[in-house]
């Protein structure tokens, strides 16, 4: 997908989630980027043959085997795309405290209070 398309899809998500505002457009616009990248990564690792381990030989002849460079970015960039999703809201964890968050908005502290005691 294309970033414009990302950013498109993030955007449509922060707003269904209830998390859209218009000063995480530079966040929103790299995480766009980091995803349009993370595809052209995943279409190169299917093109080349889904090798997780890459095998070369050594100086003195000997066999040796590496992890894919290529599997190591996609590793680093999958990390940095859930640590935007968790900052947009967009993640499993952030979507658990804007739900409590929610829940609780509008209630007096003694009525938590008292919720937390019939638990």
């Amino acid at each position: 997908m294309t970033r414009e398309k990302w950013k498109s899809r993030i955007k449509s998500l922060c707003k269904s989630a209830g998390t859209y505002d218009k000063k995480l457009d530079p966040m929103i616009e790299t995480l766009a980027r980091i995803c349009s990248r993370l595809d052209d990564m995943y279409e190169q690792f299917d093109s080349e043959g889904r090798e997780y381990i890459e095998e070369h030989e050594g100086k003195n002849g000997a066999l040796l085997k590496d992890s894919n460079p290529l599997v190591i970015r996609i590793e680093k960039h999958e990390e940095l795309a859930k640590g935007f999703l968790n900052d947009l809201g967009l993640s499993a964890k952030a979507a658990k405290t804007n739900g409590k968050e929610n829940a609780n908005k509008g209630k007096s502290k003694l009525a938590l209070l008292m919720e937390s005691l019939e638990d």
